[in-house]
């Protein structure tokens, strides 16, 4: 029993030193960002293609699609793309495209047509990528759901080397809109994985909010990767590690996210889908989050049932200071978290929160082993190792 109370306590100690590691170098890169923004990129500057794929309509999608219209960037171009030519966002899209007829940004619609060999997002983005303008040197990509600020194109493209030899990457953050548990447990949620994009190993390209040199692009062979898988990103990272070239996170280049009504069905849902793109891609790194998730909960288990003991006189108490300290400290690095998610949240909620969150990862990850298919906006995926599509089938 002491050698068990004896790991535990250096479990909780590693534990505790590597979530506060995270926690404040997430803030330091993120606190500037979020009160000034930062200084960008100025002088001559390469043309842009933005590419948008679009698949649902709302007053959401329509705000942050003008956030993209309205950049302070000199030349850039933004080439929508949609699935069908009769749906509700394409004639959201035709609405935006009469506003700007007389606008300063060149805007354009692209009809892809179902997927066949990849994801329906992967389809949409090499339609759009074949229409781009071939003055455009850059290739920024982002998400219809996520306003932006009017620099954020010009940070991204900031944050590609004068060499063209890394994709720049930004992240966003959720904005709660309700106080609901599963809206604010998610919004946590990203806010945990922004900040670990902080840490160069660990910093992937996230297709919502990323830039590539064009050159570059088709060095990686990036189309004929994505025409076969089941992500873009994911996908992307893997032939990124593979050809050594780096990924640059710029957090002036941010996101926001309005979330509202979430549920926990959808939030497991959307995590779930996470851990399925590193299970079937990096598979030694699902393998190695699952480890840690593992033993981040022996370590919070432990630490009760060693105090438990001391307290039974099973232990010497001295083997119970750790663990006490562990939980009555692990609070701290989430307290610290708490404004970039929820800052009116009283703490002890705040905290329990926290454990609830925790909870839904763990869980989260877990059911990933049980789990042999893809299913993400309306389509099952069947996938290979790597990632690539070997079956897809519509979803009622």
């Amino acid at each position: 029993m002491e050698y068990f109370a004896t790991s535990i306590s250096a479990g909780c100690l590693i534990v505790f030193a590597v979530l506060l590691f995270i926690v404040l170098r997430g803030r330091r890169a993120l606190l500037p960002a979020l009160q000034n923004g930062g200084t960008s990129r100025r002088g001559d500057l390469p043309a842009v293609s933005v590419f948008i794929p679009v698949s649902s309509t709302s007053p959401q999608v329509e705000e942050a699609l003008r956030t993209i219209l309205h950049q302070d960037y000199p030349r850039y171009e933004i080439i929508f793309i949609t699935e069908r030519n009769d749906g509700p966002d394409a004639a959201e899209i035709q609405k935006l495209l009469k506003e700007q007829r007389s606008g300063k940004v060149s805007c354009r619609h692209v009809v892809s047509g179902p997927a066949v060999t990849c994801s329906q997002k992967n389809h949409n983005l090499l339609a759009g990528v074949a229409a781009a303008s071939p003055a455009s040197a850059i290739f920024a990509f982002c998400d219809s759901t996520h306003p932006a600020r009017p620099d954020w194109l010009r940070h991204l493209v900031a944050g590609l080397s004068k060499t063209d030899s890394c994709v720049a990457t930004g992240y966003h953050l959720a904005r709660p809109g309700d106080r609901r548990l599963a809206t604010i447990g998610r919004s946590l949620t990203i806010l945990m994985m922004h900040f670990a994009q902080t840490i160069p190993f660990v910093t992937q390209p996230w297709g919502g909010n990323m830039a590539i040199g064009r050159k570059l692009f088709y060095e990686l062979d990036v189309p004929e990767i994505w025409s076969t898988s089941v992500v873009d990103d994911v996908t992307l990272a893997a032939r990124l590690q593979k050809s050594g070239r780096a990924v640059r996170f710029v957090p002036e280049a941010f996101l926001a996210t309005p979330l509202a009504d979430e549920t926990y069905e959808r939030w497991i849902s959307w995590l779930s889908r996470q851990f399925l793109y590193i299970k079937y891609i990096f598979p030694l790194g699902w393998i190695g989050t699952g480890v840690v998730l593992l033993v981040s909960l022996l370590c919070l288990a432990g630490a009760w049932i060693v105090i438990a003991s001391a307290a039974a006189g099973g232990l010497p108490v001295k083997f119970a200071v750790v663990p006490m300290l562990f939980l009555l400290i692990i609070g701290v690095p989430f307290l610290l978290m708490r404004p970039f998610v929820s800052a009116k949240t009283v703490w002890p909620v705040w905290l329990v929160i926290c454990l609830i969150t925790f909870g839904v990862v763990v869980w989260s990850h877990f059911r990933t082993l049980f789990i042999g298919k893809i299913s993400w906006a309306g389509r099952s995926y069947r996938v290979a190792v790597g990632g690539k599509v070997r079956g897809i089938t519509l979803e009622d």
